[in-house]
């Protein structure tokens, strides 16, 4: 690849960052202390990074050719937020030495990252060999540490040759002409259906995003921002997250694994948290906590006492409002929240914390309640992974709850055939751009924006002919506090039924009176099945003794359950609602993953 660097607004961000030796941009739990790295600190670990791999590119390329591979890739593998650091840092390295490079999720099975070096054509592999070189070492490929212990501040051993460039007056002619860019990043987008495409996308990508997102945000002016890194770099999210915080002059920590929550809140004092739902139940969960303690139970309860205007802004009957009144009533809900719980809750649940931005899929809603009810927002983004993972977002001021927001600068909507959300990207940083893609999820609008109401290729049709998207249906269930989890099943079945996760708490009061909570589930399916035509409304229901894990395959990277592979794992429990567990989708019937496909 070549072009004129002078188009780069990545190393244009590096460049300026280079000349920060003053100010902190990151926090990191190493040695068994915690170390800040100014602007200058952070740019010269990249340098060192790309250094280490320039002199491994001979070793790196002669893999890179034996699997006939057109470029080099480097599969990066974290494993803890005590390592996050330097996989950023040997990552980020990579790329500005040219290598295309994976952030592998730190879960992958022995088949799944044999599928990954064959996918993507990996040249070596990037680890903590204390804990993956056993793992690794039959691969045949070189296996490279992260060394998470030797990033300290005051590295001065220079910053990346190609940053340097733009720091000395920019790049002459020949040499723009012969330089390499920095390398691109390597996904694999999960779907709904459960199978695998290979997405690249390259850092200005996620400049453009990263900067729209900011303006889209609309935070106040006085925002300082510091966050907690929590979200995976296999995640385009987390990249995103990251350059916006870098772009906003803000302070990107991460946490002391061995440290409980509330000693990373006190230690790095985050105003902002980017996350997903796996990390807004862990911040939830926390606040629940705090919440039962004697001297805050009765102003937490004049605080819910807010409920029933809630319930009214959430509800069909706000629509009646204009988006301005909409956005002064809850932000007057939330201000007033924060002043009944007072602030000595506040910093002891919360520290500094004004915002959460949520990403990867839907936000659950009793997560949401549990820190609007303390006055604290989140807003909800929607995403694509060949989107940089974000296409729209709510704002500061009007994060409306299960709704996506409005399309980012660079991103339009519009609503194709059956109602499937197309999008259009106008960046030429991004592949297709200018051309309408589909989503695959089947949207509503609404007088505030869209609302994912399923997934198109996930709609279940009875035997009878009906038609549902089941992700509305599995989002209503665990909008209580009893269901954790919920999976529709019934395709072409007689009718709709629903395998159910409970809560921690009610999997306690199951274990004691399971008549009682499964009149409590019976319940809330009826409540449901009240929203919806009678002909495709649940009929029974199944309570299951263990949740869906990740591991498993039964819940995919995004949060959303694989329908696919819970047909396969939970054939009992389907069996005592029908007699019969409903046929799996046959090979002829089911499409071709693209990990299967020849590269």
């Amino acid at each position: 690849m070549t072009a004129n660097i002078e188009t780069s607004l990545f190393l244009r961000l590096m460049a300026r960052i280079a000349n920060t030796s003053g100010r902190v941009v990151a926090r990191n739990y190493a040695n068994g202390v915690w170390q800040q790295y100014s602007g200058s600190d952070f740019v010269a670990h990249l340098g060192r990074s790309a250094r280490g791999w320039k002199r491994e590119e001979a070793t790196i390329r002669m893999h890179s050719k034996e699997k006939n591979a057109q470029r080099p890739v480097l599969m990066c593998v974290g494993v803890s937020s005590f390592t996050s650091y330097a996989e950023w840092i040997a990552g980020y390295g990579a790329l500005l030495q040219g290598f295309d490079v994976f952030f592998a999720p730190e879960q992958l099975s022995g088949r799944e990252l044999k599928l990954c070096l064959r996918y993507f054509g990996i040249a070596a592999i990037i680890c903590d060999p204390n804990l993956f070189a056993e793992r690794y070492k039959n691969l045949g490929v070189p296996i490279y540490q992260t060394e998470h212990r030797t990033w300290a501040p005051g590295d001065r051993q220079g910053f990346p040759e190609i940053v340097d460039q733009f720091r000395n007056g920019g790049a002459t002619t020949e040499s723009a002409e012969t330089a390499r860019l920095p390398g691109d990043l390597l996904f694999i987008s999960i779907g709904n259906d459960g199978y695998h495409k290979k997405v690249r996308l390259s850092l200005n990508a996620f400049m453009v995003t990263a900067q729209n997102l900011l303006l889209h945000l609309d935070a106040p002016s006085w925002f300082e921002w510091r966050s907690i890194e929590m979200v995976s770099l296999s995640h385009p999210f987390a990249h995103t997250a990251r350059l916006a915080l870098l772009l906003k002059n803000g302070v990107v920590g991460f946490m002391n694994p061995a440290s409980d929550w509330q000693a990373n809140l006190e230690v790095l004092r985050p105003t902002c948290l980017f996350v997903g739902p796996p990390e807004l139940q862990q911040i939830a969960s926390h606040v629940s906590v705090i919440r039962r303690k004697s001297r805050f139970s009765s102003r937490v309860a004049m605080s819910e006492g807010l409920g029933a205007v809630r319930k009214y802004l959430e509800g069909g009957r706000s629509f009646r409002l204009s988006p301005g009144v909409h956005a002064a009533m809850s932000g007057s809900i939330r201000k007033a929240s924060q002043i009944i719980v007072g602030s000595d809750f506040m910093s002891e649940a919360l520290g500094d914390l004004k915002f959460v931005v949520h990403g990867l899929t839907a936000a659950q809603k009793n997560h949401v309640r549990v820190l609007d009810r303390v006055g604290i927002p989140v807003i909800e983004t929607y995403g694509k992974t060949a989107a940089c993972g974000m296409l729209a977002a709510n704002t500061y001021a009007e994060p409306h709850l299960n709704l996506i927001g409005i399309p980012l600068a660079h991103v339009a909507f519009r609503l194709g055939a059956e109602s499937v959300l197309e999008y259009s990207l106008t960046s030429p940083h991004l592949e297709d751009s200018g051309g309408w893609i589909s989503s695959g999820d089947v949207a509503q609008m609404t007088p505030f924006g869209y609302a994912i109401v399923g997934r198109k290729m996930h709609q279940i049709t009875t035997r009878g002919g009906v038609v549902i998207s089941p992700a509305r249906f599995e989002w209503k269930l665990t909008d209580s506090d009893v269901i954790q989890q919920a999976c529709i099943v019934g395709d072409r079945m007689p009718f709709l039924g629903a395998l159910v996760v409970l809560s921690p708490e009610s999997r306690v009061e199951f274990e004691q009176n399971p008549d009682a909570v499964r009149d409590q589930v019976a319940e809330i399916v009826a409540q449901v099945n009240e929203t919806l035509p009678r002909d495709g409304t649940i009929k029974k229901f199944e309570i299951l003794p263990t949740p869906f894990l990740e591991v498993t395959g039964e819940i995919l990277p995004n949060g959303a359950v694989n329908r696919v592979k819970i047909l396969e794992t939970r054939g009992d429990a389907i069996a005592q609602i029908y007699g019969s567990a409903p046929k799996k989708q046959s090979q002829d019937e089911a499409p071709v993953s693209e990990v299967d496909k020849p590269v």
